[in-house]
């Protein structure tokens, strides 16, 4: 399942987005230029300084010709929970679509149940909120078809776009989305990268626009290619909390074939894509 890149909006989106120029997005309500949850223009969680370029010979997912450097069989996908992965794609789009404001605090999202050939996952009002227990939202997802909608449109709140300009209930954007100017890049996850001493040369929005991958210009320190996890320990602890608690990759630029991955609180895998 590919996840092109976002519009305008992604740059909100990507809280933690460390890019800088991107293509393929997602859809709905996060204010023009923002992307929910992503780094906003201001340079805080929610702001973000991605930039419309959409060079065709910038897309990842564009042929491919002969290189000298290691060729990728495929693009990142957004690395969703496997262990409920339905519940962490509406988690992700109410998050950076700010549904419920800039935080998930008063939210509950409880195990998906199935819902025919979707998933229904009910959101609650979480205890010490105004209208605990009451329930938010039932969102139907259909992870494989890259699809959510809610059980009663008439009832529920309108569906916001996705932070790269995307309906929820239509396909993503068709690029993704880069940041390759570091300047216009503002984010606290710059500063998180730039606290490890990794030098960011550009950042790539997956995932509708809601999973940044950053690319360094070189691993640095601790963070060498299979580096065990208690040695990238602090620096996915500091990279999570630049991107507001939400899951990220590095890349390092010459090789798109190993992939680090961050599973926040603060975890990290190696993959060879």
């Amino acid at each position: 399942m590919r996840f092109p890149c976002m519009g305008r909006a992604m740059a909100a989106c990507l809280l933690a987005a460390p890019l800088s120029g991107c293509s393929g997005c997602g859809s709905h309500a996060a204010p023009e230029g923002v992307e929910a949850g992503a780094a906003a223009p201001s340079g805080s969680a929610a702001s973000g300084g991605w930039l419309n370029r959409r060079d065709p010979a910038l897309n990842p997912a564009a042929p491919r010709g002969t290189s000298m450097y290691p060729i990728p069989k495929r693009d990142p996908d957004w690395d969703l929970d496997s262990s409920d992965p339905a519940r962490d794609y509406a988690r992700r789009y109410a998050f950076f679509t700010r549904r419920y404001g800039a935080s998930l605090d008063c939210a509950i999202f409880g195990a998906s149940q199935p819902a025919g050939k979707q998933r229904s996952v009910e959101v609650k009002n979480a205890p010490g909120c105004p209208g605990a227990g009451a329930v938010r939202d039932v969102f139907l997802v259909d992870v494989a078809g890259d699809r959510l909608t809610v059980d009663d449109k008439a009832t529920r709140d309108p569906m916001g776009l996705w932070p790269d300009g995307s309906s929820p209930e239509g396909p993503p954007a068709d690029r993704v989305q880069e940041i390759l100017l570091m300047r216009d890049w503002k984010s606290p996850l710059k500063d998180a990268v730039a606290r490890q001493s990794l030098v960011p040369v550009r950042v790539q929005g997956y995932g509708r626009g809601t999973y940044p991958v950053i690319s360094v210009a070189g691993w640095h320190g601790a963070v060498q290619r299979g580096a065990p996890p208690e040695a990238l320990q602090p620096l996915a602890e500091d990279l999570c909390r630049g991107n507001a608690g939400m899951p990220l990759g590095l890349f390092m630029a010459m090789d798109r074939t190993t992939l680090l991955r961050f599973r926040c609180p603060a975890t990290t895998v190696w993959e060879t894509l």
